[in-house]
């Protein structure tokens, strides 16, 4: 097998503490910005979906990229301080095995 694509999926639960952190506006924040006070709960983050594709070049050498779409949801999506519900990424490698 020289070329190898392997889909994924993947979903993150987070609690009312991590969803607070990242996403929640307190109300010292919401006086010190230009964001309104926000309490996050805890639930689904994101989901996210990609690829991976990788081709070998030898026994030893290979080359590969992923590419995922992550999608918040939730308090993380209704949050005053994310800018973008949905995000690309894109991301290149280049690996030797022992």
């Amino acid at each position: 097998k020289k070329l190898i694509l392997m889909p994924h999926i993947r979903a993150t639960w987070a609690d009312g503490e991590y969803m607070q952190t990242y996403f929640g506006v307190t109300p010292a924040q919401a006086g010190a910005s230009i964001f309104p006070r926000f309490n996050a709960s805890s639930g689904f983050k994101d989901v996210r979906a990609g690829a991976n594709l990788i081709y070998r070049i030898n026994s030893h050498w290979f080359v590969g990229t992923d590419v995922g779409v992550t999608r918040l949801l939730g308090d993380a999506a209704l949050s005053p301080i994310s800018i973008r519900d949905t995000n690309v990424t894109v991301m290149g490698m280049a690996g030797y095995r022992f």
